[in-house]
Parts: structure tokens; C-alpha cells; sequence
């Protein structure tokens, strides 16, 4: 896009946003910032760079790319460079370079309820790339000069509220807003999808704090389901994996001399592996959400993520040294990673974790499913006796109430607590 495209479109979509209120503290200049680093961005290129030592030269150089303004890939890359460098180039993708740049940004909002200067910065660059993406790249030929040349007629359309539907409230929503976004056939188009798109960003980054409410009813719903025996189970893994984690290390003591130095310094991360469920089981009756959701992701996606290969490779060499405390060790670290991934709605729970601000205690949170749990049981109470009434009066009403009953209240341990502690009064 042109410049004057980008300046209007920016300013448009920023006010916009800012006059719906927004849950954090901007810049001063908020608005201004977002701009100037919007139309810089035409002048001042941002690259790649892929630093590489060339063992025939001895030395190290840095190669360099533009990175791409209307399309998602680096397309022309030489052949005569370094594989290594080739490679690099190649596997670039602007839709992932923007989430992670959006990403960052978010994290900085919720943790400090506040946008700083050097985030603006960014997220104006961020709005320079959308809004070009919606125009077809230079190489398409005089459909890009078209486009751009002619958007101008179209800005009055910024003034339309149905533009700025697209409201991403989580990151994936955002990332689907990211990988959907379509290229314009005409300058209308044009102006439309990078407005869109560009409050679609902006609303995503900036908005609500809070995460959602059926976000925070699967939370409940985990913490839970990982409570009772589950627990206990959970406690007896991360025994027995911090025990043969320390047997392992006595009997390499004992056989270790010279040669095996460095394999116990590999070892003793074992030790860092096998305390990482301890700590979770230590905040498990915390208050503080935040820490509970840390301690789950750091036992789960990053245990995946980081000790597979460790935990796979260090069971085969201490099978030879200790081959019963090594499958202990093994077993018991393994279930202690499956066994919260097997509830089926960790994925989403922990995939939003860090998007929002959990900044309340779990305890309100239970009161919450508690309280919800008690309308609903209202609610349908009042169905039965409207319905009882009706029977009386002659009139038969098929209803579905007792099903969606079991369906939402066979396992729920608020509610059988609830009963149970009733029991015990009578």
C-alpha cells in the first residue's frame, strides 16, 4: 500500500479501537507512534540476517535478506549460497515472524497492564505487514499498481462500524486471523481486508485481560479431575521417580572414575527432572492461578518439548548401570508427564495460559463453579415444577431435563460433595 493508505488506515483503526475503551494503559503518543513506525517501515526495510562461519575462510560473514512486505516467504534465494544459509532463508514464514512478534507484545501487556514505547514500536510494524499482505506482491504484475494506486477512492469506507467486526479474543483465534487472511482482487477489497485485519490485530493484543468464562470453567473442571486419588497416584510417581533418580546416582558414584565425568554432569539433570512434578504437587493447594498454570505447563508441554530426547537417552545408559531403578525411573517420569495430558481439554487450557492475566485466586474460581452450579440446579427445579403443574392440569410436556441433568451433573464433584455433606447432616 501506499503511504497515505497506511497513515489513514492506521489512524482510523486506532482511534476505533481506543474510543471502545481498552483495558490498559497506552503511550501518550500511542497513535503517532503506531503510524510513523507504520510508514518508516517503506523506507527503512527490515532484513534477515544468517550469520555463518565459512570454514574456508576462516572466518564468519553475514549474509542478508529483505524481508518480504506482500508475501509470506522469502521467494528468490541463490543457489550459490551455503546450504546452511539456503536453508535458513527458505524455512523463513512471515504468518509465524508476526505471531511470535504479537506474542511477545501480549506478554508484555498482561504482565505489566500496560503498553510501553518500545512495544508500540513493533506492533506499528506489525500493522505495516498486514495491511501490505492484502496486496498482491509486485511480482503479480499490474494488479499491484492498480490496487495500490487505487485505494485512495476507498478510504471513506473506513467510516463504516461493520468493518471492524473481526475480534480475535484468544491466540488461537489470532493465529487463525493470521494464516486466514485473504489477498484483495480489487482496491475495495484492499482497503477493507487491511482495516479489518488491522483492528483484528490491534483487538487481539489489547484486549480483554480477563480470560473468558469457559476458559475458566475447564480450569475448574481440571483442577478437579486431577484431585482425589489422581492426586495421590500423581504424589507416589514423583516419589518414585525423585528415588531412583538418586539410586542411579549412588550407583554411578560408586562405578564412576575419569571416563565418567562428563556422563554424570549429564546426569545430574535427572535430579532437576525428577523434582519438577514435586514442585507442582507443593503448589497444587496454592492460591495463586498463575503459578498453578506455570507449574502445569512446565510438567507437560515443556516437559515434552525439552526432556523427551533427555529422558529417552538416559534411560538407555543407565540401563546398563542400574537396569531396575533406570525402568522406575523411566515409568514413573513418563506417567508423570501423561497423566495430566490425558485430560482431554489441556491443550486449550494450557495453550492460553500466558495469554491472559490470571491475577485472581483459584479459590474465587471454585466459588464461582460452586454458585454456577447452584443456579442450574434451580433452574431446573423450577422446569419440574412448571412442568408437574402442567401434567396436573391435563396437559403432558415431553421434556429433556432429566438427560441434560446427567449430562452436566453425574461427575461433578461440587455437587456430590454438596449431597454428601447432606447425607451426613440427616
Amino acid at each position: 500500500m501506499h503511504e497515505e493508505s497506511h497513515r489513514i488506515i492506521t489512524e482510523r483503526v486506532t482511534k476505533y479501537l481506543i474510543s471502545m475503551g481498552v483495558p490498559v494503559a497506552l503511550p501518550n503518543n500511542f497513535v503517532e507512534i503506531l503510524v510513523r513506525e507504520n510508514i518508516d517501515l517503506d523506507r527503512e526495510p527490515e532484513s534477515l540476517v544468517k550469520r555463518y562461519y565459512s570454514t574456508r575462510r576462516k572466518t564468519y560473514r553475514e549474509f542478508e535478506r529483505k524481508i518480504p512486505h506482500h508475501s509470506d516467504r522469502i521467494e528468490e534465494v541463490s543457489e550459490r549460497l551455503p546450504s546452511e544459509v539456503r536453508r535458513f532463508f527458505l524455512s523463513y514464514d512471515k504468518r509465524e515472524d508476526l505471531l511470535e512478534r504479537l506474542e511477545k507484545i501480549r506478554r508484555e501487556v498482561v504482565a505489566n497492564k500496560a503498553l510501553s514505547e518500545r512495544g508500540a514500536v513493533e506492533l506499528g510494524r506489525v500493522l505495516h505487514y498486514i495491511q501490505d499482505r492484502c496486496v498482491p506482491a509486485p511480482s503479480k504484475g499490474e494488479i499491484h499498481d492498480e490496487i495500490e494506486d487505487k485505494a485512495k477512492r476507498y478510504h471513506g469506507l473506513l467510516n463504516y462500524p461493520t468493518i471492524y467486526n473481526l475480534r480475535p479474543t484468544s491466540r488461537r483465534e489470532l493465529r487463525e486471523v493470521i494464516y486466514g487472511q485473504p489477498v484483495a482482487r480489487t482496491p475495495r477489497e484492499a482497503v477493507i481486508i487491511g482495516a479489518s485485519y488491522s483492528f483484528a490485530v490491534l483487538y487481539g493484543v489489547l484486549g480483554a485481560l480477563k480470560p473468558p468464562d469457559s476458559l475458566i470453567e475447564k480450569l475448574v473442571k481440571l483442577r478437579q479431575w486431577l484431585s482425589g486419588r489422581r492426586l495421590k497416584l500423581y504424589l507416589g510417581l514423583a516419589l518414585t521417580a525423585f528415588i531412583s533418580t538418586i539410586a542411579i546416582l549412588i550407583d554411578a558414584l560408586r562405578v564412576a572414575h575419569d571416563l565418567y565425568i562428563l556422563y554424570l554432569i549429564w546426569l545430574s539433570w535427572i535430579l532437576l527432572m525428577a523434582l519438577t512434578p514435586g514442585l507442582f504437587i507443593t503448589v497444587y493447594k496454592t492460591e495463586n492461578t498463575e503459578n498453578y498454570l506455570r507449574m502445569l505447563h512446565l510438567i507437560t508441554r515443556k516437559a515434552l518439548r525439552d526432556y523427551a530426547v533427555f529422558l529417552t537417552v538416559t534411560f538407555l545408559v543407565t540401563l546398563f548401570i542400574s537396569p531396575l531403578f533406570a525402568m522406575l525411573f523411566f515409568f514413573s517420569n513418563f506417567l508423570l508427564i501423561y497423566i495430566p495430558c490425558s485430560f482431554k481439554e489441556i491443550d486449550e487450557i494450557l495453550e492460553e495460559y500466558d495469554w491472559y492475566a490470571w491475577d485472581f485466586p483459584l479459590s474465587e474460581l471454585l466459588k464461582d463453579e460452586f454458585q454456577r452450579t447452584l443456579d442450574e440446579l434451580e433452574r431446573m427445579a423450577k422446569e419440574a415444577v412448571k412442568e408437574q403443574e402442567l401434567f396436573l392440569r391435563g396437559k403432558r410436556v415431553q421434556t429433556e431435563w432429566p438427560l441434560a441433568w446427567r449430562e452436566r451433573f453425574i461427575d461433578n464433584t461440587v455437587l456430590q460433595n454438596l449431597l454428601g455433606t447432606g447425607r451426613q447432616e440427616r
